[in-house]
């Protein structure tokens, strides 16, 4: 037994308390962002969280564990541990369930979708050291966790620079004051899945929505898992896609694949045509106007979505390309010579090491 500490079944020392069950179309949108297995989905007038740690319940992604800052209200696809004696600590448990996701995620059942085993979950096994160690564990990776979320602020002030200059060579992509010619989006960035050969490799990268920071497109973790494990909701992805969020609150996660792989089904694999620019459309689906345009045109009940026909017959703006790549080089110039910026990278990946090497060491 690691540490000689004691182990307890977490249903002994927590309570499961699920979500309750709420959908968009009944509800009157308010000041509470309402959570499921995943990320924000519409608001509400009321909460039944804050400030706690949400783990996946229904629909489960690699990253099925969560902390969310504030009130908020929690629905049925979500549930929460709280502790029911004073052997664990609160902070000590929620950065244990945090440290444990793949074991979480393999206990899921199903094909198509992975839905938690409750029986199981509540059976894990929780390491329980003294209450000080308890306490040196929790301040150590928030320590970790600070510094990097300092890093990423740094980053999403520098990534801003990009936006500002897409502004200035194309304007607003829905009111297209410079009456750029304008095709279909579906004509001028068809969807469609990769359909090469893949690497031969047991595991695989998988690219999830909780994998791309908002606004910047930025990969902000990296995940692999076992190819038997993807399950059928995933797209074969390939270099130079551009990926598209179509959940809301999320419009604005586009992010330019990099490396052959899969994503989930949150996501719709983008190939732009000779005539379009991967950088030029990832900017442009990120621009405020095109989420709130996609905001306004979104269906579905339990997880509000852009409309894909809405979406599809879009009037995208296709400036000459020259202007496209001389747009696109600018952007490569600007991370080129933000010296800082990759210095913060680099931070923050080694921060991510530390990161995981610590909780190995303490949960592993």
């Amino acid at each position: 037994m690691k540490h000689n500490w004691e182990y307890k079944r977490l249903g002994d020392v927590c309570a499961i308390n699920f979500g309750k069950r709420i959908v968009a179309k009944d509800t009157k949108p308010g000041p509470y962002s309402v959570y499921g297995g995943g990320g924000a989905t519409f608001t509400t007038l009321e909460y039944n969280r804050e400030n706690c740690t949400i783990v996946s319940r229904f629909a489960m992604s690699p990253t099925c564990v969560r902390y969310v800052k504030g009130k908020f209200f929690l629905n049925d696809s979500g549930l929460t541990v709280e502790i029911s004696n004073d052997s664990v600590s609160q902070d000590y448990v929620d950065k244990y369930l945090w440290g444990i996701q793949n074991i979480i995620y393999n206990l899921g059942r199903g094909m198509a979708q992975k839905n938690l085993n409750v029986k199981a979950f509540i059976e894990i096994n929780i390491p329980v050291p003294p209450k000080e160690v308890q306490e040196q564990i929790v301040a150590e990776l928030d320590k970790i966790n600070e510094t990097i979320e300092d890093c990423r602020e740094l980053l999403r002030t520098l990534d801003t620079l990009g936006q500002s200059l897409f502004n200035d060579y194309f304007g607003d992509p829905v009111s297209n004051p410079k009456g750029w010619e304008v095709k279909k989006l579906s004509e001028a960035a068809p969807q469609s899945p990769y359909k090469g050969e893949m690497l031969d490799e047991d595991e695989v990268w998988l690219l999830n929505l909780d994998m791309i920071e908002k606004n910047t497109g930025r990969i902000i973790a990296h995940q692999k898992v076992k190819i038997d494990d993807l399950g059928n909701s995933v797209y074969k992805i390939c270099p130079k896609q551009v990926l598209y969020s179509k959940l809301r609150p999320n419009l604005n996660k586009v992010v330019i694949a990099d490396d052959y792989g899969y994503c989930t089904s949150e996501l719709l694999p983008l190939n732009p045509t000779k005539e379009v620019n991967d950088q030029y459309l990832a900017y442009l689906l990120r621009s405020k106007d095109c989420v709130t345009l996609f905001s306004e045109k979104v269906g579905g009940a339990k997880m509000p979505r852009t409309d894909l026909k809405v979406f599809r017959n879009f009037p995208l703006p296709v400036p000459p390309l020259p202007l496209q790549e001389k747009f696109a080089e600018r952007i490569e110039r600007i991370e080129r010579i933000e010296g800082e910026k990759r210095a913060v990278e680099a931070t923050i990946a080694e921060l991510q090491t530390l990161l995981d090497s610590r909780m190995d060491y303490w949960f592993n």
